[in-house]
């Protein structure tokens, strides 16, 4: 009931998060015939995704044809017993099943959900991957499942949503003109953790020792690539990847970490980047099912991509609105920013901060 004396507060309409570009059109479906088998195709005005046979999905940029990235989940098995090194496994032989594409609606927005189911070579495990292409923006969502229907136990060390690039194959990463020496932006675990632009010759800013290595890299010291070798870069959560002189750039971003640790994988040389989940020797049972945590990839312009992705992450987990005109949002015990010094805060992060390094 409202006070006599006061006012109730104008109703403020719900916030829709705006498309990135251009008009907002439906997900359109089709399919084609090519060497690899049937292809299935679903667009919107943003994004075009193509999943090819086996399990590669293709990201397209429907106004710059140039622009193609190419990949597939892997799993990172534990070390057999005896052995010294996990093993990296990808899709086997086995029969491939894809649903028809259905009309979905989730927190994010509305669009168009495919899922495949796939086995994993070599190993009693069968993955489902869960594809959702969204009406209003320029990133799909990505949800990957395990599933151990063998008679023992299998050891899980990392999951890997999405692999692309020299990691994937070749050609499987080209950014407009470019398909070499990138730069990107990158996160860090904590708030200590270092988060900001690493040109294409840059070192990585992360942790030298293993003392610091517990409190800045959940990873470990020295990430390990999908295939073989250390990491070039590692950012907790998100990486932003392209070049300045490229006016789109990648995004890959987990949209929940409550269950496993996510880590983005690149290297700016020879393209390639990965999305990974740190299972930590996970022994997924027979008949269990392990699901990795849901990855959004966004291709679009890079003064755009994390603000896109903020949005997106604050509705995937129902994050609070602001409150309205004298409402009490703060706790007692948090003291109020300083007006000036708040304005200059705000200024500095609009002042296109989160733009990728240059040299």
């Amino acid at each position: 009931m409202t006070h006599p004396y006061r006012r109730a507060p104008a109703r403020r309409p719900r916030r829709r998060l705006h498309p990135d570009r251009g008009n907002v059109t439906e997900t359109s479906v089709h399919r084609e015939q090519t060497e690899t088998g049937e292809t299935i195709v679903l667009r919107n005005s943003h994004l075009e995704l193509r999943l090819e046979g086996g399990a590669q999905l293709v990201l397209c940029d429907p106004m710059d044809e140039r622009t193609r990235i190419a990949g597939g989940p892997l799993i990172e098995l534990s070390p057999a017993r005896g052995a010294r090194r996990p093993r990296t496994v990808g899709v086997g032989l086995g029969r491939t099943m894809a649903s028809e594409p259905q009309p979905f609606e989730d927190n994010i927005g509305t669009g168009l959900l495919l899922r495949r189911s796939f086995p994993i070579a070599v190993q009693p495990l069968n993955s489902e991957w869960t594809i959702r292409l969204y009406d209003e923006h320029s990133y799909v969502r990505m949800d990957l499942a395990l599933h151990n229907g063998g008679t023992e136990p299998i050891a899980i060390r990392r999951v890997f949503p999405f692999v692309t690039g020299s990691w994937w194959g070749n050609g499987a990463l080209r950014l407009g003109q470019r398909q070499a020496d990138f730069a990107c932006y990158k996160t860090g675990w904590q708030s200590w953790s270092y988060a900001g632009g690493i040109p294409a010759r840059r070192a990585d800013v992360r942790p030298r020792s293993r003392a610091l290595a517990v409190w800045h890299s959940p990873g470990g010291l020295h990430p390990q690539q999908p295939v073989s070798g250390r990491a070039d870069i590692v950012s907790d959560g998100v990486l932003l990847f392209g070049h300045p002189s490229e006016p789109h750039a990648l995004l890959a971003g987990f949209l929940a970490q409550d269950q496993w640790m996510g880590q983005i994988y690149a290297r700016r040389g020879h393209a390639a980047l990965a999305a990974c989940n740190l299972a930590d020797d996970y022994l997924l049972e027979p008949g269990e099912q392990l699901t990795a945590a849901p990855l959004l990839l966004a291709i679009g312009p890079q003064h755009a991509l994390l603000t896109s992705y903020a949005e997106a992450l604050a509705r995937q987990q129902r994050a609070r609105r602001a409150g309205r005109a004298g409402e009490r949002q703060r706790p007692a015990h948090v003291a109020p920013i300083h007006a000036t010094r708040g304005r200059a805060d705000r200024r500095r992060l609009s002042s296109g901060g989160r733009r990728l390094a240059r040299q």
